[in-house]
């Protein structure tokens, strides 16, 4: 998802790395940068994407997801 939001690559400034130490920093909470989120849209979907980094027991359930982007399009209308 914010691969398609921001339009680049995500862990681009992991590139190269083996994977063990790439999916340590990953589960130590690495994140691409949410950084950029002016309008009340980008915002929610800043929101929606960290949702569904955080932690097992906090993370959006797909239904989640789907309300989300639900009413984020509904809005967009």
């Amino acid at each position: 998802m914010w691969e398609m939001w921001y339009g680049e690559v995500a862990f681009l400034e992991m590139k190269g790395q083996d994977l063990e130490a790439f999916l340590v920093k990953v589960e130590g909470g690495h994140r691409p940068d949410l950084t950029g989120a002016t309008t009340q849209t980008s915002i929610r979907w800043s929101e929606l994407i960290s949702g569904c980094w955080a932690n097992a027991a906090q993370r959006n359930t797909l239904a989640d997801c789907k309300s989300a982007i639900t009413a984020i399009l509904a809005d967009q209308k």
